[in-house]
Order: structure tokens, then sequence, then C-alpha cells
């Protein structure tokens, strides 16, 4: 499979996971990520374990790899260069194959999955930080952000970095069980929606955001690592601010 430099094109093979993948996906961390729409219906449940074994898969066998790309990343952009890697190099950088075919199961109707590079990152985010706190921090901590993008994409980045630091910064309980459940599921809807005061206390006045409970874990994760992981990451590379 060849993996286009933006757009990740994932094959899966059937329809349904068998119950031996569904079951070995449902207990533990849960790991999370801004998922793309398929182009066909898979039910959204499905997708959360889905893409909950792809994170998993990719961290348990390339963590160096993934906290070198987290540090070389912001809400924009993903730095190439930082890592030493250019972006067709990816697919062998994280061992996304073999992860991707470990989610292929089944023998029903080809479906359909995009995942672009900053949706990957989301998951990655959220994985990183979860295996670093098996349990809810209980110290308090401040972010330590930096940013790898220029030009028009800074601003932006600047503005979900803020939006997403507030965020962990309001409710760090709420936010870490938010990333405790499964992707997809009416678990994160629920305490995605526990977080609509906070939320729209961090909202500056004039921002457009665009909420869903696929959205809020995304900013959740990012607040989340950036707050308390990102200092525990050994690769970390410095960026200017």
């Amino acid at each position: 499979m060849r993996l286009a430099p933006w757009v990740l094109i994932v094959t899966l093979l059937g329809a349904l996971l068998p119950a031996a993948v569904r079951a070995q996906l449902e207990p533990g961390r849960p790991a999370g990520s801004n998922i793309m729409r398929d182009p066909q219906a898979v039910a959204s449940e499905r997708s959360g374990y889905i893409l909950k074994g792809l994170g998993r898969c990719i961290y348990q066998r390339r963590a160096t790899a993934v906290d070198r790309l987290l540090g070389a990343s912001d809400p924009m952009t993903i730095d190439y260069d930082r890592i030493g890697i250019s972006s067709s190099k990816v697919s062998e950088f994280l061992s996304l194959e073999p992860c991707l075919t470990d989610q292929v199961s089944g023998n029903q109707s080809a479906l359909d999955m995009r995942i672009k590079p900053r949706q990957l990152r989301n998951l990655l985010l959220e994985e990183d930080y979860l295996a670093k706190h098996p349990t809810a921090p209980m110290v308090a901590a401040t972010e330590q952000r930096n940013y790898v993008s220029i030009g028009d994409k800074l601003p932006t980045a600047r503005a979900i970095g803020d939006f997403a630091d507030c965020i962990a910064a309001k409710n760090p309980q709420i936010a870490d069980r938010l990333l405790r459940t499964m992707p997809a599921s009416n678990d994160e809807t629920q305490v995605a929606r526990t977080l609509a005061p906070d939320l729209g206390a961090c909202i500056v006045q004039g921002q457009k955001l665009v909420l869903t409970p696929t959205s809020v874990r995304a900013y959740v994760a990012d607040g989340m690592w950036t707050r308390y992981a990102r200092a525990l990451n050994n690769n970390t590379m410095d960026a200017p601010k």
C-alpha cells in the first residue's frame, strides 16, 4: 500500500471487526483522534475501535518516532525537516503499514477512511499523553508550547493552541476523562457535553469554531499533551515561539 504524503488512504477489507480484535481494543487506555468522515457509511463506534487500534499500534511500535514527530509539530504543521525525513517517508517512520494491516479484517465490502497528517497527529498526541499518564495527573502544570508554523498558518496555529491550552487549564479533570473514553462512543459525547461551559469561556470574541465531540477531543488532546506530557518527551525539538 502506498500512502500519499498528505492523505493516508486506509482500505479496510471488511465492515466489521472480528470479536477477537474488538475484545483486544476494548480494555486498557483509550486513545482518540480527529477523524475524517468516511466516504461510505461506517458505524461511528466501529471507526473509533479502528482508530484506537491504529494509534496504539503506532505508539507501541514507534514511541520514539512519535515523540520526535510531536515535538516537531503544532496544530497546523508537521515540520518534517526537523524530524529529518520527507513527508513521503512518514509511513515507514511510524510503521504505518503493519499497523494498518492489523486493523484490516473480514471479507465484506471494502471501506475507505482518509486520515490527514494533522488528524494522525491528534491520534498520537492522545496516545502519548495516556502512555505518560496512566491515571489523571494530580500535579498542576503549565503549558510549554512551541510553534513550527510560519506565514499565514502561524496565527491559526496560535489561535488553536490558545483554545486548547485554555480548556486544559480550566478543567483538566474532565478533559482527562474525555481522553479515556472510546472515540466516537456515547461516553465520549456525554463527557464532551460536560465541557460546554469551559469551551464557551475559552472562545475568544469573534472566533468561530465547529465544535463536535470529535473536534473537542482533538483540542483536548492537544492541550493536555502540551500541558502534561510535552515536558516528559525526551525527544522534544524546541522550535521558535
